[in-house]
């Protein structure tokens, strides 16, 4: 799966991204609400406590909400801000998860590790700038500003914006 990252106005992300999440919240509390009442008063008897059948309401609720959220609501503009943002943070940590190798590999001169380590810190980068977080930004803008050298070496773009998520499999621990 390729995944690029997008230009984004950070104001207006973060606004649209808010609304957008509580947007969703309010789906799930009518859907999980309805879907608990219901269950409970449909099977609260088979279960002997109503917190059980409560449980349970809800989770469907949850399941509800997020097939809506992925199926339906995928495409509309409302959602797609909030959507980037939860598969920006899945890139990062599938990086994240297999950092250790991958920095390895790439101090070691890699190709393909120097490409994810300049794809990871771009990412890293705008979701802490996304989030706000100025002294996470700070510290990682720094440390690309330390592996600059090396991508330029090996002919790879320090700012470099796509890859292909697949290639990070290569770097699962043996």
């Amino acid at each position: 799966m390729i995944f690029q990252l997008q230009t984004v106005d950070i104001k207006h992300h973060n606004q649209m991204a808010r609304k957008a999440l509580f947007r969703i919240m309010g789906l799930f509390f009518l859907i999980g609400l309805s879907m608990s009442m219901g269950f409970t008063a449909l099977f609260g008897q088979y279960f002997g406590n109503h917190y059980i059948s409560d449980f349970i309401g809800a989770f469907i609720g949850l399941v509800i909400t997020m097939t809506l959220v992925y199926t339906v609501f995928k495409e509309n503009d409302w959602v797609k801000p909030l959507l980037y943002s939860w598969a920006l943070k899945r890139a990062v940590m599938k990086v994240y998860n297999r950092l250790q190798r991958i920095e390895r590999l790439a101090e070691e001169g890699d190709a393909s590790a120097l490409e994810v380590m300049a794809f990871y810190f771009n990412a890293l980068e705008q979701m802490h700038q996304l989030e706000g977080n100025s002294h996470e930004l700070l510290e990682i803008q720094g440390k690309k500003r330390e592996w600059r050298e090396r991508f330029e070496q090996a002919g790879i773009d320090p700012d470099l914006r796509v890859l292909d998520l697949d290639k990070i499999e290569q770097f699962n621990p043996v």
